[in-house]
């Protein structure tokens, strides 16, 4: 898990580094400036959501019915407490 953060972290940092990189070589002009900053943001963008990407979700729809199962399975054996109202 620390590692996968880490990897993703030194993705988007070496990204980062490289979009500023490649923008602060751009020559003086406001129209390619622009349509730089927009590829810039774009592979950023990219950056952060693709550890999204890389879930198996089929996998993590499967961990989460065998957890609701699980639950289930405990709630029906141990019965909540009723509670009277008189008392």
């Amino acid at each position: 898990m620390m590692e996968t953060l880490r990897e993703w972290l030194l993705g988007l940092t070496a990204a980062a580094l490289a979009v500023s990189l490649l923008t602060a070589m751009l020559p003086k002009g406001e129209t390619i400036r622009r349509i730089a900053g927009l590829a810039g943001g774009l592979i950023l963008l990219l950056a952060v959501v693709q550890p999204l990407l890389r879930v198996r979700w089929e996998e993590l729809t499967w961990r989460y019915e065998t957890y609701q199962r699980e639950m289930d399975r405990r709630r029906i054996r141990r019965p909540m407490p009723t509670v009277c109202p008189g008392t």
